[in-house]
């Protein structure tokens, strides 16, 4: 389970010249699953996610590479990207550092 302040120190990792910090203003605690999803988005766009298996049991997964972190997401979707996920959603989120 991500908590706020795992999806604000990916956003925070990323450099501000990066292409997929593009958008990101300063933001409060509360935004940002707002951010995340948008620098997910922006990764997608720029290649840096993966479909994959994680884990013991090689559970199908959506993951992107932002910043210094790994950001998981469990699906069998194969179509499934960072514009599908609900506000809920971003909570299910597996946040590891890379």
């Amino acid at each position: 389970m991500a908590t706020l302040k795992e999806m604000s120190n990916v956003i925070d990792s990323i450099p501000i010249d990066s292409p997929i910090a593009c958008g990101v203003q300063p933001y409060t605690l509360d935004e940002s699953k707002h951010y995340l999803k948008r620098v997910m988005s922006n990764a997608e766009e720029e290649g840096m996610f993966y479909k994959g298996g994680y884990g013991v049991y090689n559970e199908l997964c959506t993951f992107w590479i932002v910043g210094d972190y790994i950001i998981t997401y469990l699906t069998d979707n194969l179509e499934f990207n960072a514009g599908m996920l609900s506000e809920d959603m971003m909570y299910d989120l597996i946040i590891e550092e890379r």
